[in-house]
């Protein structure tokens, strides 16, 4: 179709779709699809595979936990500790 034609016809010729997509749509299906690593191609070409939040949050939360109970047992071995050497005594 020529450029007069496609300016002043009554007929829409249907856009072509953009091929590229919306980096946010993306993203929110990554974040969807429960994955915990994003591979990346940076400009020279090596892929670098980043960890998302939520898997450095969930890997956060579960040293937080073993923290929490490695000082309680700690406490409780000294606790023991106590007692043992107090009853030799």
């Amino acid at each position: 179709m020529n450029e007069i034609q496609r300016q002043f016809s009554r007929v829409t010729i249907p856009a072509q779709p953009a091929s590229n997509k919306n980096p946010n749509r993306v993203v929110g299906g990554i974040k969807g699809s429960g994955t915990d690593m994003v591979t990346v191609i940076d400009e020279s070409g090596q892929e670098r595979h980043i960890p998302t939040k939520k898997y450095i949050t969930a890997l956060e939360d579960q040293i937080r936990l073993e923290r929490n109970r490695i000082s309680s047992m700690e406490t409780k071995i000294s606790r023991l500790a106590r007692n043992a050497s107090g009853s030799t005594r």
